[in-house]
Formats: C-alpha cells, structure tokens, sequence
C-alpha cells in the first residue's frame, strides 16, 4: 500500500496546527487572530508555513520587545 499524498498533508497541517497552538500557548499569544493566520497560510503552502510562521512570530515579538510591551527573557 503506497502513501497517499493527501493523507500526508493532511498530517502535515494537524502536526503543525498542534505545534503552533502550544507555541502561542507558552508565548503567551494565544489570539484567534493569530492561530487563524497561521492556519490559513499552512492550508497555502504546508512546506514553508513552519519557516514563515516562524519569522513572523519573531519580528512581531521584536516589535513588542522593542516597544515595552513583551520581555523575549521571559
């Protein structure tokens, strides 16, 4: 029985659904908002959502970091 590349996609978005959401979880950012993005973006390209996903979280915790609002040391 050969992989089915829908199955395997389909694991791919619930892997890094789950992932994500425990990230924003332990940062703090757990916003509808934010979760709804990034889900949308990994429904376009699974293979770079974790990558983008990532810059995004990084430069709007530079911008929270650099305005007061967020420490990255916590």
């Amino acid at each position: 029985m050969g992989n089915r590349p829908d199955l395997i996609l389909k694991r791919i978005r619930e892997t890094h659904e789950e992932f994500f959401k425990h990230y924003l979880e332990v940062l703090g950012f757990a916003d509808k908002g934010i979760e709804l993005k990034l889900i949308e973006k990994m429904h376009v390209n699974p293979g770079h959502y974790v990558y983008e996903t990532a810059k995004e979280i990084q430069a709007d915790l530079l911008v929270m970091e650099l305005s007061g609002t967020h420490s990255l040391a916590t």
